[in-house]
């Protein structure tokens, strides 16, 4: 590695992209929120749509970004490839650990069976897409074909609790309430306007980095950028469990984790096609079903995740850093 000038300020950019990515995140997430909340929205739906897809911005948008340089000409798949897959460990591992130390977190059986085999099945068929070392326009379609079945199916079985709750009274100051509801998509607006902003400057402060250090793209996008773009997830879970609601804060790294597998790759693999490192295929997706299996045996047991199995989950994320570092060609 060489810290020079140029990387130091690169590495403060990148670092300024992230926070603007969480900034906007918030914004977008916690006006959405509030405007859905205004219209009666049923919290259920909210969950599995405006915080679901809302918390995943940051990946999704780095993708397209990474996508479009790349018909541009400018290699960015490593980027792209390392963020979505470092962002699934460092949810599965470094976020539900951080939230494990607050709480001990249990989930039913029945949704703890259907919620593993989905994130396994995600985790899986990623591998094999990608396993001749590219993920093709037909592989993205295969991915966003096999997301929109899963939302689906999540749709059809939780109909029920989507529908929009019936208004109780009427609301009487509806001038004051449409005022605030336009100053609330205001404020999306301009949190959708920072995150595009912020994916731009990190994605190329990523490459800047990848080239001045020496060190893979998928390197940088899975240590550094999926690190970053995870903190959306472990807000929520925070805050989740702050709520003594445990099971919120399972749902929404599954959730994401299953997301980020499959849209931002397939997205981006639609747009222009990605490479895929052997690295990503041969440490970085096993050691992601591996952290998985784990989380799943833990959730398994009669108290649920506990303290000393968040600190090991921690300790996991730690391992996976430190042996990335190393598997990295120099």
């Amino acid at each position: 590695m060489a810290p020079g000038p140029d990387n130091l300020i690169a590495l403060l950019l990148l670092l300024g992209g992230l926070v603007g990515l969480w900034g906007g995140t918030h914004l977008v997430v916690h006006n959405s929120v509030r405007i859905a909340q205004r219209f009666q929205v049923s919290e259920l739906f909210i969950g599995l749509t405006l915080l679901a897809l809302g918390t995943d911005l940051p990946e999704l948008l780095v993708a397209i970004d990474g996508a479009l340089r790349n018909l541009r000409g400018i290699p960015s798949s490593g980027v792209v490839v390392g963020t979505a897959v470092g962002s699934s460990v460092a949810q599965i591992s470094f976020v539900l650990g951080v939230a494990a130390l607050f709480h001990y977190i249990t989930i039913a059986n029945r949704q703890l069976k259907l919620l593993g085999l989905e994130l396994v099945g995600a985790t899986v068929l990623l591998f094999i897409v990608a396993m001749d070392g590219a993920l093709t326009r037909a592989d993205g379609f295969i991915l966003l074909s096999v997301f929109g079945v899963y939302v689906g199916h999540t749709i059809i079985n939780r109909r029920a609790d989507l529908e929009v709750e019936p208004q109780a009274e009427v609301m009487v100051e509806e001038a004051g309430v449409a005022r605030r509801a336009l100053v609330e998509l205001a404020l999306v607006v301009l949190g959708l306007w920072i995150v595009i902003l912020s994916s731009d400057i990190t994605v190329e402060q990523a490459l800047h980095l990848s080239r001045g250090w020496g060190l893979q793209q998928s390197f940088v996008g899975a240590i550094l950028v999926g690190i970053g773009t995870s903190t959306p997830e472990l807000a929520v879970s925070l805050r989740a469990i702050m709520h003594g609601r445990t099971g919120l804060s399972v749902g929404n790294v599954v959730g994401s984790n299953i997301f980020d597998l499959l849209v931002p790759t397939g997205v981006a693999a639609v747009i222009s096609g990605l490479e895929v490192d052997a690295t990503v295929i041969g440490y970085d997706l096993p050691y992601l079903l591996l952290v998985t299996l784990v989380v799943i045996f833990f959730l398994r047991r009669v108290r649920g995740l506990q303290k000393w199995e968040g600190a090991a989950l921690l300790g996991l994320f730690l391992v996976y850093a430190v042996g990335r570092f190393l598997l990295d060609p120099r």
